[in-house]
């Protein structure tokens, strides 16, 4: 909706649009809205352009609820995971390996399941871990590329398995469970991939170096920034367009040296014989503002810059209905 009314330029002008966007801070954080904005034949001024994008910094309702919910959810893995190393560390209480199975199974979700896995193998018992991989695929839905680390897992835990039936450790490997690790190693999905390259590590087999992530110093900030500017009026204070105009006139002004202190300042129109029609107070330094002539009868008008009760500009414009 908003993506079209930026499109009918011949609809709707710059301050209209920059109305129905300040209206929907939200906008400003759509790339494809901005990028619209840009490509519109009668550019955006600057001031009206920092006031769209100053919803860059505005929460939304539904963005403050997804945030609440984020933190939630956050907060309660937090405390799942610190409730099952508090079992998983406990040397005293009996059922404590009861209590980690017990909780990773309710939990329900597919990291908890392959966390079950490593579990039931660390107790040596193999019978379950196939028995947990077997029913992933039932419980859950799989996408393509969590079919491929599920198929990695089902590697990786053969192996250990069949390690674990025999009594080895990883640092036993024969050549053929080294050839799949190693595959595993370069062209696996993480976790797996990192899971296999450290049985490589173990046994000396490669080498790694943690990489370290520099802030590239020739990018460009992705975030728009507006530089400011002034809104440039050709003579004096104030620019109105079209004229001749049908529906409405487009006010441009820049009052910034003018604007301190506590005069009043207003456009005031008036029709030739001197008869005041209309009104707009005025409340910002520089704008853009819509002045509906559709009440207006055909003929010609003056539009008045008024500062503190003195008449400091004047611009005829005309109707044409």
């Amino acid at each position: 909706m908003i993506q079209s009314a930026i499109a009918k330029e011949d609809v709707l002008p710059n301050p209209m649009i920059r109305d129905i966007l300040v209206a929907n801070p939200h906008s400003a954080k759509s790339s494809e809205l901005m990028n619209q904005l840009d490509e519109r034949f009668i550019p955006m001024p600057d001031p009206l352009m920092e006031e769209i994008l100053a919803g860059e910094s505005i929460l939304s309702a539904k963005e403050e609820l997804e945030s609440e919910i984020t933190i939630h959810a956050f907060k309660r893995k937090q405390a799942f995971y610190q409730l099952l190393r508090e079992y998983q560390n406990d040397s005293i209480l009996q059922n404590a390996q009861d209590s980690v199975i017990w909780l990773l199974q309710e939990k329900q979700s597919l990291e908890s399941a392959y966390l079950l896995a490593f579990d039931y193998l660390k107790n040596g018992d193999t019978a379950n871990v196939t028995n947990t991989l077997n029913s992933i695929p039932n419980n859950y839905t799989f996408s393509d590329t969590r079919e491929e680390v599920y198929n990695d897992y089902q590697e990786y835990f053969g192996i250990l398995s069949l390690l674990k039936s025999q009594n080895k450790s990883v640092l036993e490997l024969n050549s053929g469970q080294l050839a799949v690790i190693q595959n595993l190693t370069n062209t696996g999905h993480e976790p797996v991939r990192s899971y296999s390259r450290n049985i490589l590590l173990a046994n000396q087999l490669t080498g790694y170096s943690e990489p370290i992530l520099l802030p590239d110093p020739i990018s460009t900030d992705p975030s728009r920034s507006v530089e400011k500017s002034d809104l440039t009026i050709p003579e004096g204070y104030f620019r109105l367009f079209p004229n001749p105009a049908k529906h409405y006139v487009i006010i441009e002004y820049n009052l910034k040296n003018d604007f301190a202190g506590s005069s009043a300042k207003s456009f005031v129109v008036y029709n030739v014989c001197g008869k005041k029609i209309d009104y707009r107070s005025i409340h910002k330094p520089q704008d853009q503002m819509i002045l509906s002539t559709e009440n207006y009868p055909s003929g010609v008008y003056f539009c008045c810059l008024s500062m503190n009760g003195n008449v400091v500009q004047s611009i005829r414009f005309t109707v044409l209905k």
